[in-house]
C-alpha cells in the first residue's frame, strides 16, 4: 500500500484501488510498513567528499520470514523468504475460506495507519514506535479458497508487498521458488513443486533480544584475550614451579 524511493529512502501512500474489492472477501492491508528486527542486511553507498564509502547495513523493511505455514502446498521445503516494504494483512468474517501463509517475527512492529502518508525508510536512523502503534508478529501473506466474482470456486494468494521478486534486491532464490509454487498451485498443476523446492535452501540465523546480541558481542571481543592471558599464567606458574623444584633440588645436593 506503498510506493518507495530507495535512492531518497522515503515511502508515501499508494492508492490501487483493490481496497473496498479485497475488504469484500474480508481482506484489509493495513496502509502502513512493517518494520522487522528478523531483517535482511543490505548495502548502502554513499559519497563522501570525493570518495564513495559502501556501508552494509540491517534493513528492517527488508523482512525475513521463516513464519510460514508449512501445510501448505507452496511452502513445504521453503525454509525462509524475504519480503520487502510489507504491510499487515487484517482478515475479518467472510464467505472465502482464508489461511494465513507467511507471518513476520515477534519482533515486528509498525506505525499506526491512522493519518499516516508518509514513512522515513533511511537505513542509519531507527524508526521509534510509541504504544498507539501496531505490534507483531503480522500476517503479510495468505491463500483463500472462494467464489471471487464468480459462481466458480476460485484460488487467491495474496501478499501485502509488490516487490518480493523484483530484481537488483539481493533477494534469494526461495522466492522466485515460491512464487513459481504460487502459480502452479492457483493453475492445479501441483508436478513441478517438489522437484522445483529441493535445491532452494536459504536458512537465516533467528533472532534474538538485544542484550543476548550485546552479551555475545562483548563475550567475542573479550573472551579470547582473557583465554590466552589465562593459559600464559598457567604456563607461567608451571614454569615457576619447575623452576623452584630445580633450585631446591640444586640446594640439596650442594649441601651433600
Amino acid at each position: 500500500m506503498y510506493k518507495t524511493d530507495l535512492n531518497a529512502f522515503y515511502a508515501s501512500s499508494n492508492r490501487t484501488g483493490l481496497d473496498k474489492w479485497l475488504s469484500s472477501y474480508g481482506l484489509n492491508v493495513e496502509s502502513t510498513l512493517i518494520m522487522d528486527e528478523q531483517s535482511q542486511p543490505i548495502q548502502v553507498s554513499s559519497r563522501h567528499g570525493f570518495f564513495m564509502v559502501t556501508n552494509i547495513v540491517k534493513y528492517p523493511p527488508f523482512i525475513i520470514a521463516t513464519n510460514l505455514d508449512r501445510e501448505s502446498p507452496f511452502l513445504k521445503n521453503i525454509d525462509s523468504l524475504v519480503m520487502p516494504f510489507a504491510s499487515p494483512i487484517k482478515i475479518s468474517t467472510a464467505p472465502a475460506k482464508i489461511k494465513p501463509i507467511i507471518r513476520t517475527s515477534r519482533y515486528s512492529q509498525a506505525k499506526n495507519p491512522k493519518g499516516l502518508h508518509f514513512i522515513p525508510i533511511n537505513p542509519f536512523n531507527q524508526m521509534e514506535f510509541s504504544e498507539r502503534d501496531l505490534k507483531g508478529p503480522f500476517t503479510i501473506g495468505i491463500s483463500a479458497m472462494g467464489k471471487f466474482g464468480g459462481e466458480k470456486e476460485n484460488k487467491l494468494v495474496l501478499l501485502s508487498t509488490s516487490k518480493f521478486i523484483r530484481k537488483n534486491m539481493g533477494l534469494p532464490p526461495s522466492n522466485y521458488a515460491f512464487f513459481f509454487n504460487a502459480l502452479d498451485w492457483l493453475s492445479e498443476d501441483m508436478s513441478l513443486i517438489t522437484i522445483r523446492t529441493k535445491a532452494v535452501k536459504f536458512m537465516p540465523l533467528k533472532e534474538v533480544k538485544y542484550p543476548v546480541k550485546t552479551l555475545v558481542k562483548y563475550l567475542n571481543i573479550l573472551l579470547p584475550p582473557l583465554l590466552t592471558i589465562f593459559i600464559g599464567l598457567i604456563i607461567w606458574r608451571r614454569g615457576e614451579r619447575a623452576r623452584k623444584n630445580l633450585m631446591l633440588k640444586y640446594a640439596e645436593k650442594n649441601n651433600e
